[in-house]
């Protein structure tokens, strides 16, 4: 059988048309019910939550423009505490959390839904708060009960969605996992909009602040999604059949995870730590999300700069930071379909064009406002380091779960850790700074410019050590495998070449995946 090789733009327009083809023809019927049960419970559970994740991680700052600051009487460097606290909760629990929620225990499933209803609670709690010292215990405890979402959903995605292309299909972890990381920029985008709602609608009611109520909507929200938590989150394939499949169904996931090559979950040894830590990877993943952070961190002030304007409405000040937000919606969709054409390390170059567009006119500062809003506004493009990490990480160690999850949990903690103390010494808020603080911040906006940088040739060097090790293993490189995808041939790299070899229009991947061969037996 042959197969024309596509074009380069019809690669493309293929791409985007396989963000709808969620249950490919070549699939057989059980196989597309299955997807379908785990898009409706799964999928829809994981990102609705993380969508509530991100109302309650923003809603401080939303609430700290909105009146909150007037309020509490936060006048110094508050802002930058109120952030600290909670991600010092955030990275203090995030291994030990992380290896909580996805071990194969039983009661694990249980796990993250719990966690949910605590910071749904504490949520609630903030819009009772009188002294800032109050906020600062319940902001840290939020972070505590937070902490494990993140990694437990990507690595539980990674469990039940295929990893790589089958049949020709689409890779079903890519499609899923950029509607995921949608519902973060989501969250954050009507964060801003519920703020300025309850600041028009809401301000004084029963006696309550616009900010007040904020907290109590977005504690609402979480509750009742922690509850749907209990019926449709199936935790790690290996705890049990999950009531809403059937047992041939079940026992199909753990099928696919062998095809895919996705091992069990076994406990974690000191020989699993020591795999893992002598290991190029956990080093330059967490080198790479360490740096992007840093460099991130100003992007989410625009609020800031805004109210220090003084000509902009508070609704302004909540809305206009949105577009921000939107942009990452846009960016992640069409990623979603683009990373099945490009290279991976080809996103990273875009990431830090627009992170050395947004930090060189922030470093000349006095620009027109309009400059400044559209510098902002166009970071959302800087979205696309976290999904480029989360996805490198499930694709390169999909065989080895329990290096996985140790990568996963070590890049969020010591990531975060940084990323916790650092922005008191680059970005402080307290004006008693002078121009180093916000919105002007002169040493912070030097180090976003650098620190994309380094995440930007860390990344590169990662996907080079991924190349070189599937070279040695006899795979073909990444960008070949997804040609071959779009071509409509099976990812394994035996059937791809002999695919191909039956293909006179396939020459220049078929000469490709010859020469890695030839190279390895040599």
């Amino acid at each position: 059988m042959t197969t024309k090789k596509l074009t380069h733009f019809q690669k493309i327009v293929k791409a985007f048309y396989q963000l709808f083809n969620w249950y490919p023809s070549v699939y057989e019927s059980k196989e597309k019910r299955l997807l379908f049960k785990l898009d409706v419970t799964l999928l829809i559970y994981v990102c609705v939550s993380f969508f509530c994740k991100y109302l309650d991680q923003i809603n401080i700052n939303n609430a700290y423009v909105s009146g909150m600051k007037e309020d509490l009487e936060l006048y110094g460097n508050e802002l930058n505490w109120l952030n600290i606290t909670y991600l010092s909760g955030y990275t203090a629990a995030q291994l030990p959390l992380l290896l909580l929620s996805t071990s194969s225990s039983k009661y694990t499933r249980f796990f993250l839904p719990a966690c949910e209803i605590v910071f749904a609670v504490l949520t609630f709690c903030q819009s009772e708060v009188k002294t800032v010292g109050q906020l600062y215990c319940i902001r840290f405890f939020v972070g505590v009960f937070e902490a494990p979402f993140f990694t437990g959903f990507h690595y539980t995605l990674g469990k039940y969605y295929g990893t790589k292309s089958y049949k020709g299909a689409p890779v079903e972890l890519y499609m899923r996992s950029g509607v995921f990381f949608l519902s973060s920029s989501l969250g954050t985008m009507f964060s801003g909009y519920l703020q300025a709602a309850a600041y028009s609608n809401l301000n004084g009611v029963h006696g309550r602040s616009g900010w007040k109520w904020l907290f109590i909507i977005d504690a609402s929200i979480t509750i009742v999604v922690g509850v749907i938590g209990f019926f449709f989150w199936p935790g790690n394939p290996e705890v049990g059949k999950p009531w809403f499949l059937s047992q041939d169904e079940y026992d199909l996931v753990l099928e696919r995870n062998e095809r895919n090559g996705i091992e069990k979950a076994s406990k974690l040894t000191l020989k699993a730590f020591k795999r893992a830590y002598t290991d190029w990877k956990v080093y330059l993943y967490v080198i790479a999300f360490t740096a992007a952070l840093l460099s991130l961190y100003p992007t989410i002030y625009l609020s800031l700069w805004m109210k220090a304007e003084g000509n902009f409405s508070v609704l302004q000040i909540n809305r206009y930071p949105t577009v921000s937000s939107a942009v990452s919606v846009v960016t992640i969709y069409v990623s979603s379909a683009l990373f099945s054409v490009y290279a991976p390390w080809k996103f990273a170059v875009v990431a830090v064009v627009v992170q050395t567009i947004f930090a060189g006119i922030m470093i000349k500062y006095n620009v027109s406002q309009a400059t400044v809003l559209y510098a902002f506004w166009q970071t959302g493009i800087f979205a696309l380091p976290s999904p480029l990490i989360y996805n490198a990480v499930n694709r390169v160690l999909r065989d080895d779960p329990e290096h996985k999850a140790i990568v996963m949990g070590s890049i969020m903690t010591l990531s975060y850790f940084v990323h916790t103390w650092a922005p008191l010494g680059l970005y402080p808020t307290a004006a008693s700074y002078g121009k180093r603080a916000a919105p002007t911040w002169s040493v912070g906006y030097p180090v976003c410019l650098a620190m994309a940088w380094v995440f930007g040739i860390v990344y590169i060097l990662a996907c080079y050590l991924e190349e070189r090790e599937r070279k040695l293993q006899g795979k073909p490189s990444i960008e070949d495998e997804m040609d071959a995808a779009l071509n409509g041939l099976d990812t394994n790299s035996d059937s791809v070449s002999d695919s191909i070899s039956d293909n006179d229009s396939s020459t220049d991947l078929k000469n490709s995946l010859k020469q890695t061969t030839k190279e390895v037996s040599v």
